[in-house]
């Protein structure tokens, strides 16, 4: 369920922001001050961090997971990928979108996860929700 809200709250974000390919979540200062390998490596006061409250942590990541066929991931200024920790569970995330023709433009997010809290590895098992919302121009 959490990952189904993060996603939800990801896409509407950006779809609030008019959908568009260099949209960023957030603007950062230094995204490097973090060990992404480790979930539980941040200080929230890092201005690379955004903390919602008690729990819940987002920042840039160097990458997260595959997007659907036909979809393109945000320009790499966008910072299309995010870590997020939710109390002791590490989330990855990767929004994209896709053109078509005389249809509205298809904003997509993928949030993977791992059960155990452990980071989120592209060579070992995890969970994933994928939504797909529509942002009109």
């Amino acid at each position: 369920m959490a990952a189904a809200r993060l996603a939800s709250m990801l896409l509407y974000g950006w779809k609030g922001a008019g959908g568009h390919s260099g949209y960023s979540w957030y603007e950062l200062e230094d995204p490097t001050d973090y060990d992404s390998s480790d979930p539980n490596d941040y200080n929230p006061n890092d201005t690379d961090a955004i903390q919602f409250g008690p729990g819940l942590v987002v920042f840039p990541d160097s990458s997260g997971p595959g997007v659907p066929d036909g979809f393109t991931v945000l320009d790499s200024d966008a910072k299309p990928n995010y870590r997020i920790v939710i109390d002791d569970t590490s989330y990855s995330a990767t929004l994209c979108y896709k053109d078509e023709v005389g249809e509205p433009r298809a904003l997509n997010v993928c949030v993977v996860w791992r059960d155990d809290g452990a980071s989120w590895d592209e060579s070992e098992a995890y969970r994933s929700v994928t939504l797909t919302i529509y942002a009109n121009d």
